[in-house]
């Protein structure tokens, strides 16, 4: 009987493949396809074969041991995305961005989230007066007019593919039987207003809405929620009753205050 030496058994390992080369069952070698090293055993004698390409195996190859790819990242908070035919590296979008997919939703990207982009805000808690009379909203109606309640900046951050909204809400007493004006500026135009009926003293409320292309926008973009007095000059005072008084809270107002805010808020929404 013949005697087998198991010690003499193994691979025939023929290092890095090569193309010219005539290969039999049992030659191992190591390949790289793409950034992926290997190494692959013949199963059946070939010749300019590669092993593998693209991650498929030839017919006469099989794995020994199969490889991973590098990592394509570079930089902290990077992340590993597939591309159109391998792994790739998406770079870590800007601060305050959210990944999505892309318009042609076939990968992924980094963007806006949602149509609002910012907002700002602003609130006060004095009593604004003003015994400016804009003659039945008929007159001294500008930024120099009347008395600011509360204002805010804001610098648009995609110009001309965006809009501002404004709000602006306060209470206001009158003196008198008058109509009492509030108006919503940017820069110097009035870009909405309210108006509060007074009858022997009585009370309102001022609530404006408002919108602003930003196209051709450039810089810090002022508004302004101004009370313009009344229509004949008596006085108007922003939150606060028709004696100049706050609401008395005790430390229950804004912010742990005696009154109630007035405010202002402004933000930027995508078209």
């Amino acid at each position: 009987m013949a005697t087998i030496d198991l010690g003499k058994i193994k691979f025939n390992w023929r290092n890095e493949y090569n193309n010219s080369t005539p290969y039999v069952p049992d030659d191992c070698v190591y390949y790289t396809d793409g950034s992926v090293t290997s190494s692959y055993i013949c199963k059946t004698a070939s010749t300019g074969n590669a092993p593998s390409s693209g991650g498929t195996l030839h017919g006469s190859w099989d794995y020994l041991a199969k490889g991973s790819s590098a990592s394509p990242t570079t930089t902290q908070g990077d992340i590993i995305v597939r591309g159109a035919s391998a792994d790739g590296r998406l770079a870590i979008g800007a601060a305050g961005k959210v990944l999505k997919v892309n318009s042609s939703a076939n990968g992924l990207e980094y963007g806006d989230g949602g149509k609002i982009l910012q907002i700002q805000k602003a609130f006060g808690t004095s009593i604004y007066s003003t015994s400016n009379n804009n003659g039945n909203r008929r007159q001294n109606m500008g930024s120099g007019n009347g008395t600011s309640i509360v204002s805010l900046t804001i610098t648009p951050q995609q110009a001309g593919s965006s809009h501002f909204y404004c709000f602006a809400q306060s209470c206001v007493g009158l003196t008198g039987n008058t109509m009492g004006l509030g108006s919503l500026m940017h820069g110097n135009r009035v870009i909405g207003q309210a108006m509060a009926n007074g009858y022997a003293g009585d009370s309102g409320n001022y609530c404006i809405n408002a919108f602003v292309s930003t196209s051709g926008l450039s810089g810090s973009q002022t508004f302004d929620f101004r009370n313009h007095g009344t229509r004949n000059g008596s006085a108007s005072y922003v939150n606060g009753n028709n004696s100049a008084q706050d609401a008395n809270l005790a430390g229950n107002g804004y912010n742990g205050g005696n009154n109630s805010a007035a405010f202002i808020f402004c933000m930027e929404i995508l078209d």
